[in-house]
């Protein structure tokens, strides 16, 4: 798997070095996207472990630059037929926090208002496009602040205990490419790795489907 997940960065990895040594100059777009399309998860056959959902994401560049903040959230069901949901941690974060400076009576509520804000907006991860013309996008990005939830039946090999509903800490890491029709709208693939913390494995997670781009022109 890890194989695989090095050969994800190979191609944009190309693009960056030619572009570099070519001579010419290079221009990237500000954009704002949001996308919704189908998500799969799998490879953790020893496990038996699958998800089927209905994935949307918020991506966002700095500026005129390469580099993008992103927001993934999915939900959908195991293979089980049980309730699965993927959240990044900093919106998690952010509300919890936010409870309780609302239950608190401290008079540094201001400071509890500030930390929820901050916790609130921190991305699920962050993107590098270094391929953007104006039919194409191409790009790797890394997750690092994502959690899955799923209400299948779980046994911790350490204790032995079985208990329905589990949060597990899953990042990925993948490349992800947009195809424009037309200045707004466009269909997207991303493919990645996915780590579970949980199972102590990598998976394969796809996603295709639509979206828009706000801002490019």
């Amino acid at each position: 798997m890890k194989k695989h997940l090095l050969l994800l960065f190979i191609f944009p990895a190309l693009v960056t070095f030619s572009q570099t040594n070519s001579g010419s100059s290079t221009t990237y777009d500000d954009f704002t996207r949001f996308d919704i399309g189908y998500e799969g998860n799998g490879g953790m056959a020893h496990n038996g472990w699958q998800t089927n959902a209905v994935a949307i994401e918020f991506e966002k560049s700095f500026k005129t630059s390469p580099f993008s903040r992103n927001y993934r959230a999915s939900f959908g069901l195991s293979q089980k037929g049980n309730f699965y949901m993927h959240m990044p941690v900093g919106p998690i974060a952010g509300l919890l926090a936010a409870i309780v400076v609302a239950k608190s009576s401290s008079s540094n509520s201001c400071g509890g208002i500030g930390l929820s804000a901050l916790l609130f907006i921190l991305p699920d991860g962050f993107g590098f496009t270094p391929l953007q013309t104006d039919k194409m996008h191409v790009g790797i990005y890394a997750n690092f602040l994502g959690v899955d939830y799923c209400n299948d039946p779980y046994t911790n090999p350490k204790t032995g205990v079985t208990t329905n509903g589990t949060f597990d800490y899953a990042p990925d890491i993948g490349v992800r490419t947009n195809m424009y029709f037309g200045k707004k709208f466009f269909a997207f693939v991303r493919l990645s790795g996915k780590y579970s913390t949980r199972f102590a494995g990598w998976g394969a997670q796809g996603t295709a489907g639509v979206g828009w781009d706000f801002d490019k022109n």
